[in-house]
């Protein structure tokens, strides 16, 4: 399973789009035009990988103490195997919506290469931040940013 994934990454990188997108959920499709008022921190993920597992808890406090200025979590798995992902989000809390892109393609179009890699959509549907890459040691550096984006 890694190398599917690693062989996935291997090709992304060639486009960014403006912030607008779509991905399938559990609930259903997240279409990021209906979701414009509201700040969304898009998280590309992957079971394999050991940062994202510890980035969960993390977005689930951003979640909670951000919710009443309208953030909205989104963390998006290049998984192929939906059961690896269930698996995954059984250990961990998710207080925010997960979405798969099997096949990288909203992986691609935002032009991920690392897991995990997340973006700060501001209000308006912009890329207002980005970051690769997740540790215990940037989490006040990743929360300052969001919170500026926030309070836009």
């Amino acid at each position: 399973m890694l190398s599917a994934s690693a062989l996935l990454l291997a090709g992304c990188g060639e486009k960014r789009p403006d912030g607008a997108f779509t991905v399938e959920t559990d609930a259903g499709l997240f279409d990021s035009a209906e979701h414009k008022g509201e700040v969304i921190y898009l998280d590309f993920w992957a079971t394999w990988c050991p940062p994202c597992l510890q980035s969960f808890p993390w977005m689930s406090e951003m979640q909670r103490k951000y919710a009443d200025k309208k953030l909205r979590v989104l963390a998006v798995s290049i998984d192929i195997e939906h059961e690896l992902i269930e698996e995954f989000t059984s250990r961990v809390e998710t207080g925010f919506a997960i979405g798969y892109d099997p096949k990288g393609t909203l992986a691609n179009q935002f032009g991920v290469r690392a897991m995990p890699t997340a973006f700060v959509i501001d209000r308006k549907g912009r890329i207002a931040e980005t970051h690769a890459g997740f540790n215990e040691q940037r989490k006040p550096e990743f929360e300052e940013k969001l919170s500026l984006v926030l309070n836009e």
